[in-house]
């Protein structure tokens, strides 16, 4: 079986082309979210409910990455017939569906598991012998097949196999035969006379019954009884003596799942404890801080200041250069207050240009360190197309 990364995608890609293409209007809204629910259960490995949610996507349309889907699902829960059946079925599809992206993958997969239960299963052709007749029924390895669907053949488990042929006050035909594994048999079986015609027996007596009562299913949550959709407020259910598999769902909770044995007729009860909550998941995330380009601003107005003194200290140099070609540089008061002026720009310039330098590389480093950290929470819920997070800080 492929990863589920891998089907995922070729189970959306060609759901989203075949929604596109088809002429019948489709709830796309309701298929999608069949689709995402199915894809989560096979991730949490509750593969009865994957297939549940795939075939009711499928019942709205079908599209050959859906079969797939359906058939990897059946192979996972060992109902490999039916499985070989929806591998057959994909095939056909994916060769009768237009060309899309992913249409060689899908078409290829689903080969691929065609061949696997071609040699890992047996084959049966059934051909009747007779007209059929109204009330024919056939059932091939316990299984009821349709009189007139008999143009290919059934996948079997390897082993005996027993076909019969029934119609109601007649005596049934019955073959026998053994099939190995990649083993096709044709079986022709004779379908019931009216010259062999019997008394009926006595209607039998219909079986015993229980009527269960389910009580404490939360709102918002569903019920499933025998993969069968259940109303929590229409109680009790009427169900045949034996077990029966009770499922409650609500997105965000843990599911209950209880197989429940009903051994005698009458009323029977269950109570559904309350359902566990999924705790989130939580993500630390580091932030930035404006410490470190406040600090490297003021730096980079140190370095300005700087250009700005060594500026006036030229001019200021440039002045008394002038005045010294002319009148020899006395040393008068002037020309002493100029030279004190020039050595005190020249110790700004520097002054400034190195502790400018230091404050930007400072504050250049304190923005990559100073990083306050902040948590996410990460809640799963269920949206209308399938998974999507939510957080909160």
């Amino acid at each position: 079986m492929r990863t589920l990364p891998y089907a995922l995608v070729s189970l959306a890609i060609a759901s989203l082309f075949a929604e596109r293409a088809s002429a019948q209007p489709v709830d796309a809204a309701a298929r999608r979210r069949l689709l995402g629910q199915a894809q989560q259960a096979r991730e949490r490995g509750e593969h009865t409910q994957a297939l549940y949610f795939a075939e009711q996507a499928g019942r709205l349309q079908w599209t050959s990455s859906v079969r797939r889907f359906v058939a990897e699902e059946q192979q996972a829960l060992g109902r490999l017939p039916e499985a070989a059946s929806s591998a057959r079925l994909c095939v056909r599809e994916a060769e009768a569906e237009p060309p899309s992206a992913n249409h060689a993958v899908v078409l290829d997969g689903c080969q691929r598991l065609q061949a696997q239960f071609d040699a890992q299963l047996g084959r049966v052709r059934v051909v009747l012998q007779g007209t059929i007749v109204e009330g024919l029924q056939l059932e091939l390895a316990e299984r009821a097949i349709s009189p007139n669907a008999l143009t290919e053949s059934f996948y079997v488990v390897p082993g005996r196999i027993t076909t019969r042929a029934v119609v109601q006050g007649l005596s049934p035909s019955e073959q026998s035969v053994v099939v190995a594994a990649g083993q096709q048999v044709v079986v022709t079986i004779a379908v019931p006379a009216r010259a062999t015609a019997v008394v009926a027996p006595d209607p039998p007596q219909p079986p015993a019954r229980a009527q269960l009562t389910i009580t404490g299913v939360t709102p918002g949550a569903s019920l499933r009884v025998d993969e069968t959709e259940r109303d929590p407020a229409a109680m009790p259910i009427d169900l045949s003596l034996g077990s029966h598999r009770v499922i409650v769902v609500r997105p965000g909770f843990r599911q209950f799942v209880r197989n429940v044995a009903l051994t005698s007729a009458g009323p029977a009860a269950l109570a559904i404890p309350p359902l566990e909550p999924i705790a989130p998941a939580e993500r630390v995330e580091r932030g930035w801080s404006a410490v470190g380009p406040v600090i490297a601003g003021v730096g980079a107005a140190m370095l300005v200041g700087s250009a700005a003194t060594w500026a006036a200290s030229e001019g200021a140099y440039g002045s008394l250069r002038a005045r010294c070609a002319t009148s020899g540089c006395p040393g008068d008061e002037m020309a002493q207050r100029d030279a004190s002026t020039i050595r005190t720009l020249d110790a700004a310039t520097t002054g400034l240009l190195i502790s400018g330098a230091i404050v930007t590389a400072a504050g250049t480093a304190l923005v990559f360190v100073v990083r306050p950290e902040r948590r996410v929470i990460i809640a799963p819920t269920v949206a209308t197309a399938g998974l999507s997070v939510s957080g909160t800080m």
